[in-house]
């Protein structure tokens, strides 16, 4: 489980430990989770730092079977005022990073023809949202590279999911980046957005507890469906494709305070 110090990862870890489950979480620094459980030191932007935590896998458990992409932060602000440098920097932990991991396992998955990759994404990467413009494209990225990668592995029996929640409360909010503000243009609807998002985060992200069952039930084997869309929200993903665009577009900017 990548990204298990906190956060989803680190409830889902917690989890399968209790059920049984061989678990192996990650963290950028060698460290121990919550529970006490030992983490193995990984950099997911770092080609060697993955390696090395993979062949310490390996070796003390063998081949790998499940692969959970958990890693990943938030940064705020209006494209224009995002450095190209902030932009990799973001793309290199939410969306290269799970692609880093996923080709340093395959090759045990297609071994064996089995096991399983799990991407945790974002209702932001199918449901994108402004001034959160380069989270919602790493985690769209994600999202096609996952789609792509399922249809490629099914012939392997290798299965792919994608998990997209909306708002729950698993600390992510109180670690997310955030531009400084250097145009004055957006400063109105910047701060109408940022009023919006801080209001869902403290009043409607509920326990992260149905994420983690449903995680649950993947890496156990017991839900085959690709997309999990879920959360407080998940309706809209549902109701997009429904309605004209025009329709969309005035509900979107009129439930986000931006008009």
């Amino acid at each position: 489980i990548v990204g298990a110090s906190s956060g989803f990862g680190q409830r889902l870890a917690a989890r399968l430990r209790e059920r049984g489950h061989a678990v192996f979480g990650t963290s950028r620094r060698e460290g121990h989770a919550p529970d006490g459980a030992p983490l193995l030191p990984l950099d997911v932007r770092d080609d060697a730092s993955i390696a090395a935590c993979v062949a310490r896998v390996r070796e003390q458990a063998g081949p790998i079977d499940v692969l959970v992409n958990s890693a990943g932060y938030v940064h705020e602000g209006p494209f224009e005022e995002l450095t190209l440098e902030e932009l990799h920097a973001l793309f290199e932990t939410n969306f290269f990073g799970a692609v880093r991991l996923a080709n340093a396992v395959l090759p045990d998955m297609r071994a064996m023809r089995r096991g399983r990759v799990i991407n945790i994404g974002s209702m932001a990467g199918v449901i994108p949202l402004p001034f959160l413009g380069a989270y919602c494209a790493s985690k769209s990225a994600l999202d096609s590279y996952s789609e792509s990668l399922f249809h490629e592995l099914r012939p392997l029996g290798v299965a792919v999911h994608v998990v997209e929640p909306s708002y729950y409360a698993t600390g992510i909010a109180s670690r997310k980046l955030r531009t400084t503000p250097a145009i004055a243009d957006y400063d109105e609807q910047r701060a109408r957005m940022y009023k919006t998002i801080q209001h869902d985060e403290e009043v409607r992200s509920g326990p992260p507890g149905p994420v983690v069952d449903l995680l649950t039930r993947i890496v156990e084997g017991r839900v085959s469906r690709f997309r999990h869309v879920l959360g407080p929200d998940s309706v809209t993903w549902y109701l997009r494709g429904m309605v004209p665009e025009w329709v969309w577009t005035f509900g979107m900017r009129r439930a986000t305070g931006l008009d």
